[in-house]
């Protein structure tokens, strides 16, 4: 769940975290692969 109320300075670490996770090159989302692509790492 998303926090939707908060200061403007957990709103900025919040922004470089999600900042930081973009540089790392891979979604860090559990639900940003398909099923398909799941199957694949499978046989990895």
């Amino acid at each position: 769940e998303t926090p939707v109320k908060i200061t403007e300075h957990q709103r900025k670490l919040l922004k470089e975290l999600d900042d930081s996770f973009r540089k790392g090159g891979e979604r860090h989302s559990p639900t940003s692969k398909s099923w398909a692509d799941r199957v694949k790492d499978l046989f990895k």
